[in-house]
């Protein structure tokens, strides 16, 4: 049988003690030529298949004797088991392996698997072998896989109220593209308002990473030193932050959470507690 061929050609060792022959191929759309009665023919098969073909033999010399019948399954035709050029796919990802050839014919994998597709997620070559009556065809693919792209947006983290941030992956991912949870496509973004924020990164491949991070605000520490006010000459002023257990600088280079003054002035103040400023 030629494999790759749908003209298979067929013998009969011995045909000594036998009057007649007659070969049936299984394959009706052929027409006439579905049948041969000579030991040694050839036929055109219609289609790739497996095909039942059946040998009918009468013995000499002998009207009552039962013909000899033999009947055997062929495949026909070649089958493409080709699995595809080598690719790669990305860290924790699937790929199905197939081949469509028709039925009837048994598959084998090379991690013995007999189904005509298998679920691929580590890397390494892969192979198929089908077998079609006396024919075997093979394949073998080689599967890498590519690690995520992996980063992160830092730890959650608070802001003051009058203040901003930037988030940016790390590390930045070499002619990545980004989707962050507002629709900006940019690698950074400057957060001024609380709430939670994320990430998708995509490498050249498609392969996609995300990271999400919480900002929380922190309240400024507001204080009022008063409204603008005179004092009569030789008089004092107290002016009180009312912020306590913070940190303090007067214009005047003082440090406490309160000044006296006695001259007149622009007076102000700046308050830190908790890394926000207020003045």
């Amino acid at each position: 049988n030629n494999c790759s061929s749908q003209n298979v050609s067929f013998q009969i060792n011995n045909t000594q003690g036998y009057s007649s022959i007659k070969w049936d191929f299984g394959d009706p759309p052929s027409g006439s030529n579905n049948t041969s009665n000579i030991p040694n023919p050839a036929h055109n098969f219609s289609a790739a298949g497996i095909y039942e073909v059946k040998l009918i033999v009468n013995r000499n010399n002998n009207p009552c004797a039962i013909p000899d019948t033999i009947k055997k399954s062929i495949w026909v035709g070649n089958v493409s088991t080709f699995l595809g050029i080598d690719t790669t796919i990305c860290e924790k990802d699937t790929i199905t392996l197939q081949v469509n050839a028709p039925n009837g014919v048994n598959y084998l994998w090379s991690n013995n698997t007999t189904g005509n597709s298998i679920r691929v997620t580590n890397p390494g070559t892969y192979s198929v072998r089908v077998t079609a009556g006396a024919c075997t065809y093979d394949d073998e693919i080689i599967v890498s896989q590519q690690l995520l792209p992996r980063f992160s947006l830092g730890n959650d983290a608070s802001i003051c109220s009058n203040a901003s941030i930037t988030l940016q992956p790390t590390p930045a991912i070499p002619n990545g593209q980004y989707l962050w949870n507002n629709n900006a496509t940019t690698n950074s973004l400057i957060v001024n308002t609380p709430g939670e924020y994320w990430l998708r990164g995509k490498d050249n491949l498609g392969c996609t990473w995300r990271d999400t991070v919480m900002i929380a605000a922190k309240q400024l520490p507001n204080f009022n030193l008063g409204k603008d006010t005179g004092i009569c000459q030789q008089q004092t002023l107290l002016l009180n932050t009312q912020i306590p257990n913070a940190t303090y600088l007067w214009n005047t280079g003082a440090t406490t959470q309160s000044i006296i003054v006695s001259a007149a002035g622009i007076y102000w103040a700046d308050v830190t507690k908790d890394g926000c400023t207020y003045r």
